[in-house]
């Protein structure tokens, strides 16, 4: 067995820091130690065979119990999953156990006249030293290096350098191969070097009003600011945000999660094109895995598309949740470039998502490709990838491919983070050269703006929550973070609230109707600390209490004057509502009931937009509905009638197994209304 291992897929630090660990467990008068750092993320140890291998089981065990944990949802990012490989060799290296051989080394090199302190040196860097290859390598860089010629043999240390200066702007050439030979010798055959990835880096210009601004690759392909506005549902579904987001210079995404038919679609395009300023265009963000607004928005029914093609201000497409197949991809590319929308933009959020956008971009290289990576710290719906490691395993490949502009978000909470990732100086702290980003997303923290329409409290909220840098395990909180199951049972970011801790109570008895049953008067009690309460028990209720019941969930207790209904779905539902009511308690055994609540007449549409003076004409025609309780078949219509299409409720009509879906059902935009505070 072999006396050294090779560690990869790890980070140094780590290592040393658990070889310590170890060797206090162990209490072994010669430990372990890291010998060789060849690169930024591989090393070799040194030790007794037996030694290596207990260290191996001690990190397997690490690793282990880091995976569950992550498997679990306790917490994110990237788990600790050392490679280990031994080193094919005899006697280990680069290890305080030579240290006799130093002296015996001296002895013999004064035996033949040698310069014996120059041998004990040489001696020394072989036997005890330990390499710091990359450490060697930032020296050359500092020093201002910018050609490294390997003369072999062979092309070993080629292989292992060019890792490490890839975003330095350093050549290396292997002098010692024909190829390398044919670069130094060959008339005009000289190696190209990758521009320095410090060149991303923003720089300050003047624009021609004299302003200040910052220049970035992703500003000189847009025009725009590197601070962008992602797309949010609720917040920009409405227009107005988008509008004053896109009129300040800014990058600004519409959010396809709201605009659910082409009538709202079409409302809010025209909101859009009044707000804005001459010459200016916002983006539309679709979601690609939600097949119905996909199939509205991009695919069949191609509303963006149309709406370009008719002169809408959207100059470009965000595809969030979700990457096309390859095929699939380079054909959208191709047809929203037809259609006028010269920006598309992808969101992945994990490496194999960002590499699939890769070989996207590798297809189309005369059209700009933006990446929108985003990591699960993000306020809302979030992934458990840290943003840093996807950055560091494939800022390379983003930078190879010229056609690609990168943006980032996800957690970034202040000036100074988003400062950081812009410069690049955010990698240096993983030891990597700077890896500057071309624009910042910001999502949540705009909720708070002032022309957001969030709700003031809700802006309160926001900013007095003190959030935690640490990851919050999935159904559990944190600094004043929750992280819960949203109504796509995707893990989502809340603040921890009565809201938040009743999602997860819900979460606990999703689909059981037994447990559901048993905990009854506690998911009661969770859900009339809410936005979205129970109904109530329907069986004993009156057809008036019925009906004032859902007048007071649906419109509130002070009725406004004119249009109380939030959605003509919840006007519809009311009139059949009374309808059903007035069939049932209406003396006649057959034939047609004539209603006064046709919603295709005028009195009728008056009424129903007046609910309370609506109530009032029923009792008035059918004093019994005070009295009369709904009957059992009226009590499964409601149920029915809350699932009918339009606009979700907002309440639970019934606490059944489903009762975690029909709470979570669009359970967002109350953020925007006052009556929820």
């Amino acid at each position: 067995r072999s006396p050294m291992l090779s560690v990869t897929n790890a980070d140094p630090e780590r290592i040393e820091e658990l070889l310590a660990e170890f060797a206090r467990d162990v209490r072994t008068v010669l430990p372990p130690v890291l010998s060789i750092r060849n690169r930024r993320r591989s090393l070799v140890i040194t030790g007794t065979p037996e030694q290596l291998s207990r260290f191996r089981l001690y990190c397997e065990q690490i690793s282990e119990r880091e995976a569950a944990e992550r498997k679990n949802k306790i917490r994110g990012g990237a788990v600790f999953s050392p490679v280990f490989d031994p080193v094919a060799v005899e006697v280990g290296f680069h290890t305080p156990r030579l240290a006799d051989g130093i002296e015996i080394v001296g002895t013999w090199a004064a035996a033949v006249g040698l310069d014996a302190d120059l041998a004990r040196s040489m001696a020394e860097a072989i036997l005890i030293r330990p390499v710091d290859w990359v450490g060697a390598v930032t020296e050359l860089e500092r020093a201002g290096a910018r050609w490294i010629l390997d003369l072999g043999p062979g092309d070993i240390l080629t292989r292992l350098t060019a890792p490490l200066i890839r975003g330095l702007g350093i050549g290396i050439v292997p002098a010692a191969t024909r190829g390398g030979q044919r670069n130094l010798f060959t008339i005009g055959a000289a190696p190209e070097v990758a521009k320095p990835w410090s060149q991303y880096a923003p720089a300050v210009v003047r624009l021609p009003d004299g302003s200040l601004t910052l220049s970035t690759k992703f500003t000189r392909l847009t025009g725009r600011s590197p601070i962008l506005l992602a797309g949010m549902t609720p917040t920009t579904v409405d227009p107005a945000i988008v509008a004053a987001a896109t009129n300040g210079g800014h990058w600004a995404e519409l959010a396809g999660g709201g605009q659910v038919t082409e009538e709202i679609f079409d409302r809010r395009i025209a909101e859009l094109t009044d707000l804005l300023e001459p010459g200016r265009a916002a983006q539309f963000n679709a979601l690609f895995l939600d097949p119905y607004l996909w199939k509205l928005q991009v695919g069949a029914k191609r509303l963006v598309q149309k709406a370009r093609a008719s002169g809408a201000p959207i100059d470009g497409l965000v595809i969030s949740a979700g990457i096309p197949e390859l095929d699939e991809a380079v054909e959208l590319i191709d047809e929203l470039g037809r259609a006028g929308l010269t920006h598309i933009a992808f969101k992945p959020g994990t490496v194999a998502q960002i590499r699939s956008v890769v070989r996207i971009a590798a297809e189309v290289p005369t059209r700009d490709v933006i990446v929108h990576i985003e990591g699960g710290r993000a306020g809302g719906h979030h992934s458990w990838e840290d943003l840093d490691d996807l950055l560091l395993s494939t800022y390379s490949e983003l930078r190879a491919r010229p056609n690609i502009t990168i943006c980032v978000g996800g957690g970034i909470g202040t000036p100074e983070r988003g400062a950081d990732y812009l410069t690049g100086r955010w990698s240096a702290r993983y030891g990597y050269p700077v890896m500057p980003v071309d624009g910042v997303l910001l999502g949540t923290a705009a909720m708070a703006c002032l022309e957001s329409t969030t709700s003031p409290s809700v802006k309160r909220l926001l900013v007095d929550t003190q959030g935690t840098d640490h990851w919050v395990g999935a159904g559990k909180a944190s600094g004043g973070m929750a992280s819960g199951r949203s109504q796509l049972g995707a893990d989502i970011h809340e603040i921890d609230n009565s809201a938040s801790r009743c999602g997860r109570l819900l979460d606990e008895v999703a689909g059981d109707a037994e447990a559901v049953a048993q905990r009854r008067d506690e998911i009661i009690a969770a859900m009339a600390a809410t936005a979205k309460p129970y109904f109530g028990d329907v069986a004993d209720m009156t057809y008036l209490q019925w009906l004032r019941r859902y007048v007071e969930l649906t419109v509130g207790t002070e009725v406004p004057t004119d249009a109380p209904w939030l959605d003509v779905s919840w006007r519809d539902r009311f009139a059949a509502m009374l309808q059903r009511a007035e069939a049932r308690l209406d003396p006649a055994e057959s034939g047609v009931i004539v209603t006064a609540f046709d919603a295709t007449s005028e009195d009728g549409v008056r009424l129903l937009e007046s609910p309370a003076a609506a109530i009032d004409a029923l009792l008035s025609h059918y004093p019994d509905a005070a009295t009369v309780l709904l009957h059992p078949a009226d009590a499964t219509f409601f149920v029915e009638l809350c699932k009918s299409l339009g606009k979700p409720v907002n309440f639970v009509p019934v606490i059944d197994a489903d009762v975690r879906r029909w709470w979570r059902s669009d359970s967002l935009w109350q953020a925007h209304d006052a009556r929820y505070t």
